[in-house]
């Protein structure tokens, strides 16, 4: 994808200027006659300026009305299949409109900042609203090798034909393709060298990985004529190449970088070091390379590397003329930005209610390895200092921010623990983290991402009093930033109605006093007046508190945010121990009583 600039035209827009900025990665942002530190570029003239960007193929994201870019561009449209995207925001920041470029990657640009800014993105295309997706604008990390016949297939899609089967890639999931074996069309994605035709459509993996290599001043001719005569001696395609890989010495190599221009692909480089960790996986290691570079593969060695683990190498080193040339298959598609491969990874950890004890091995092991740390500031506290790890510090309900430094930091090839309490996945951050990757650019979907589970709080509160969700039970949030009073008042009386054990999280804040009491009357309409309630606050921490009370007693006004209570089923049980101790239970349904078992 080409750079991207946003541009606006006065200090009105700034705000959202920088916000779109935010949005995408590697962005600049240009202003017509403003100088401010966040402003990159400041320009005296909209209409020659944002010319001179689209003349030099820069996506431009202008936040102004479409007339005026339209205006401005009209001299300078020459080929739609040549143009970069051209996307207009509207000036209160809610319509996103691709109006050019739309699909080359205009569309998706626009689903990506909408969702980062909270906008509506405006498509227009037939295709993309009939179908569901652009047929000719697959996903990052596939490639469409002929557009030949790609108009006249969507037309016939268009107007009512099927296809035999949808490939099983999530691009598809939600298009609104109609499958009929019987169909004459088709589509199928291969790393082979084949071509569409007038019933098929071949879309390109990116999977693989060519590793080059060659003596000081070989021949791009050389190394061209090698690499395509190996991949037509192996029927693959030049489109599946993701990038080339070599050692850092050839940096400066003609060859290889006039190879990856005339492809159109990045390179990564590695170390000696770096190629020696793969020795293993080298068949024929060469003394020959060693005694030049310091390592006893090139080639083989650097496509293994970047093809990632459980890589796999398919064509062995072959020479020409002073160049050698190998290809490594990844497991996954490879995706790339700025000559740099997203081989970062994160892992979201639940440290559980607290106390260090009850944290798992996997999540001390995560948090050792992780260079950056990135939470809540009273989540981070919990944790042991280290000077040797980055810590990002947020405050609470800076949810969206927390989550968006982790994938930004792993996308710079970070190692990110992203810390909550409890359980990550429970009214947590990992449903942010995974909503945030879904809609967000493709190159984050190339990011490890490890979910660590915790204790959580529920559970904790649980074993502090005995066994209360013993039986069916259900958690239910009383925050309503997200879900509306009403909807959570439905699930509080289908819960209490189905009888089951009801887990309340978050009950009561200081903007949010009411709900709880609301909550409660519901709940007593289904219950016996003793139906036993644990009032559990800061589980596992300094300030831990235990209550308990019942249905008919429960006072709600000293209850806040840092408070759990599982309400008990009609089943639910309570008792003192020899220590003046109250238990509480909920019986599996065995006939358990006064020691005998029912068999």
């Amino acid at each position: 994808m080409n750079q991207s600039v946003v541009i606006i035209l006065s200090s009105l827009a700034l705000d959202l200027g920088i916000k779109i900025k935010n949005a995408v990665p590697q962005s600049e942002l240009h202003a017509m006659n403003l100088n401010h530190p966040d402003v990159d570029c400041s320009y005296d003239n909209f209409s020659s300026h944002i010319a001179t960007l689209f003349k030099n193929k820069y996506t431009i994201i202008a936040v102004c009305s479409a007339g005026v870019v339209i205006r401005s561009l009209a001299e300078s449209l020459k080929n739609k299949t040549e143009e970069s995207p051209v996307i207009v925001v509207s000036n209160d920041g809610r319509y996103i409109i691709p109006i050019l470029g739309a699909h080359s990657g205009g569309n998706k640009i626009s689903h990506n900042i909408s969702y980062r800014i909270n906008a509506e993105a405006v498509i227009t295309n037939m295709s993309d609203l009939r179908l569901g997706i652009a047929l000719d604008d697959p996903p990052d990390g596939y490639v469409l090798g002929d557009y030949k016949y790609i108009k006249s297939i969507a037309s016939r899609i268009l107007n009512g034909e099927d296809i035999q089967s949808l490939p099983n890639i999530s691009w598809f999931n939600n298009s609104q393709l109609k499958v009929n074996k019987q169909a004459k069309l088709s589509i199928d994605i291969t790393i082979e060298d084949k071509i569409s035709d007038k019933d098929k459509i071949i879309y390109h993996p990116q999977k693989l990985v060519l590793g080059v290599g060659t003596i000081k001043g070989a021949s791009f001719d050389s190394l061209l004529k090698l690499v395509e005569t190996t991949l037509k001696n192996n029927n693959l395609s030049k489109y599946s190449i993701a990038l080339l890989a070599t050692i850092d010495l050839k940096e400066n190599e003609d060859a290889i970088n006039q190879l990856a221009k005339f492809y159109n692909l990045p390179i990564v480089y590695y170390t000696k070091d770096d190629l020696n960790k793969v020795l293993s996986k080298i068949e024929k290691p060469s003394q020959e390379v060693f005694d030049a570079v310091g390592c006893y593969s090139v080639s083989e060695a650097s496509s293994i590397l970047a093809a990632g683990d459980n890589s796999n190498l398919i064509v062995n080193k072959q020479k020409y003329n002073g160049t050698t040339c190998a290809i490594a298959i990844s497991k996954n598609i490879i995706l790339n930005s700025n000559n740099k491969l997203a081989k970062g990874k994160l892992s979201i950890i639940g440290l559980g209610p607290g106390a260090s004890s009850w944290r798992s091995i996997e999540a001390n092991h995560l948090l050792e390895q992780a260079t950056d740390i990135v939470g809540f500031d009273g989540y981070i506290k919990l944790l042991d200092y280290d000077k040797n790890k980055k810590y990002h510090s947020f405050e609470i309900g800076q949810e969206e921010e927390r989550a968006m430094k982790s994938i930004e930091l792993a996308s710079s090839d970070k190692n990110v623990a992203l810390v909550c309490s409890g359980d990550p996945g429970i009214y947590a951050m990992a449903s942010i983290v995974f909503e945030m990757i879904e809609f967000g650019p493709d190159i984050w979907k190339n990011i490890e991402i490890i979910t660590s589970p915790g204790i959580s709080a529920v559970q904790a509160a649980a074993a502090r009093v005995g066994a209360p969700i013993g039986n069916d039970f259900c958690t239910i949030s009383l925050s309503d930033l997200m879900t509306t009073q009403q909807v959570i008042l439905d699930r509080v009386k289908a819960a209490a109605k189905a009888d089951f054990i009801i887990a309340l999280y978050n009950p009561s804040s200081k903007l949010r006093k009411t709900l709880i009491k609301k909550v409660v009357n519901i709940i007593r309409d289904y219950r016996k007046k003793e139906t036993p309630i644990v009032i559990a606050r800061s589980v596992g921490r300094k300030d831990e508190k235990i209550e308990f009370t019942t249905i008919n007693d429960i006072e709600t006004d000293t209850i806040d945010m840092m408070t759990l209570l599982i309400i008990g089923s009609t089943k639910t049980r309570s008792y003192f121990n020899s220590l003046n101790e109250q238990k509480v239970y909920t019986p599996r349904g065995y006939n358990v009583l006064k020691g005998e078992k029912n068999r």
